[in-house]
């Protein structure tokens, strides 16, 4: 049985006669061919086919055409109300995170008759640009997945041998960064994936060269800043629910709502850095408890010059959102690293759209002039890596 509130009863019973001719049936003479109860006389062949051929038109007091604008008003209201109603029982059967997920673009579109770039510049609106395209603008930014953030990576390990890069073939999340972050530092038993209170050598994941063939002759104790490229996808709840988006990102072949941040580990400094060029894209209670906690964990077995064990330092390094596109934020990942790198003290400008523009382009530019050494040529071959930076 559904109930009605007190008002809308009110509102029917003073509105009486609206609902009176919204329901009632339109007034039909009798022998017409919309009457059930009074069906049509008999009449000749001719005249039946004909009389059956031509619709009668309804009239009356009772049709739409006839009736008064607050009848008309009220039909109308009703109408737009049956189809909010509708539209809400198919929301129940059908979640709101499936509703997102309706990949539409490939419903109305025919992908070998359309012709669109795979990256639209920072304040390039569509509307204006006619189809077939006009020329791409001086400046563009393609965007940079895990193979060419790890291909950069690898890059600024031939400067700085201290720098520690995690696996290729298991990338962290907000869910997984602690467990990465105690594994590197041998304070994670490998067997039952418990946390150690201390570096265990024993606890070595470095030496199998299939997830760590960058790391062949190097040894674990010269490392001393460690980098780790973070996914996310914000319909993921857990770390099942991101190795699934990030399966089904990559037979997509398309980033969609996905996002790169960044975890840096500074063993000298004591400090653990946040980096998310969108600011707050990871929400604060999946990624604060972590850092938080491998901040604890940390500074319990690194203490200080006066032998106290104080937890680490974590930075947020972004508090406003510096990313103008939806696709430069593993470029921005892979830049911060550098800047950091070369000045751990190094804060991004303020800037506008042209300046963060021609910002991104000039460290770009630098990549061709810096090409990898065949040592790391022939790990990226190895892990199956064809990145063009």
């Amino acid at each position: 049985m559904i109930y009605f509130p007190k008002r809308i009863i009110i509102f029917v019973k003073k509105n009486n006669f609206m609902a009176n001719f919204l329901l009632s049936p339109p007034n039909m003479q009798s022998g017409s061919i919309y009457t059930l109860c009074n069906p049509t006389p008999l009449l000749p062949k001719d005249q039946k086919s004909k009389s059956i051929g031509e619709k009668t038109p309804i009239t009356g007091p009772g049709s739409f055409d006839n009736a008064s604008f607050l009848s008309k008003l009220a039909r109308v209201i009703l109408a737009a109300i049956l189809i909010i109603v509708t539209l809400g029982l198919i929301l129940c059967f059908m979640s709101t995170q499936n509703l997102l997920d309706l990949n539409t673009h490939e419903i109305c579109v025919d992908y070998l008759d359309y012709d669109y770039p795979p990256y639209f510049p920072y304040r390039y609106d569509t509307i204006y640009r006619s189809i077939p395209y006009s020329p791409e603008p001086t400046i563009t930014f393609a965007t940079w997945d895990n193979g060419e953030i790890f291909t950069h990576f690898l890059r600024l390990t031939e400067t700085y041998s201290k720098l520690f890069i995690t696996s290729f073939l298991d990338t962290p999340s907000c869910f997984s960064i602690e467990r990465h972050i105690l594994q590197d530092q041998h304070m994670l038993n490998l067997v039952n994936q418990e946390p150690l209170d201390q570096p265990d050598s024993s606890q070595c994941p470095h030496r199998d060269l299939t997830n760590y063939p960058h790391l062949e002759g190097k040894n674990c104790q010269d490392f001393r800043i460690f980098a780790y490229p973070m996914w996310h996808h914000p319909f993921a709840a857990n770390q099942e629910e991101i190795t699934t988006r990030m399966t089904a990102t990559v037979q997509a072949g398309y980033a969609g709502l996905s996002h790169w941040t960044l975890v840096i580990v500074n063993l000298d400094r004591k400090e653990i850095l946040y980096f998310d060029s969108l600011a707050h894209f990871v929400p604060n209670n999946e990624i604060d408890p972590a850092l938080n906690s491998i901040a604890t964990r940390l500074g319990n077995c690194h203490p200080d010059a006066n032998g106290a064990g104080s937890p680490f330092t974590v930075k947020k390094v972004v508090e406003t959102p510096i990313q103008r596109d939806g696709s430069s934020c593993g470029i921005w990942v892979s830049l911060f690293l550098e800047k950091y790198l070369e000045n751990p003290n190094y804060t991004i400008p303020p800037m506008g759209d042209t300046e963060t523009e021609n910002y991104l382009q000039s460290f770009l530019n630098t990549i061709p002039q810096r090409p990898l050494t065949q040592h790391n040529r022939r790990i990226l071959t190895s892990l199956c890596i064809d990145s063009p930076n």
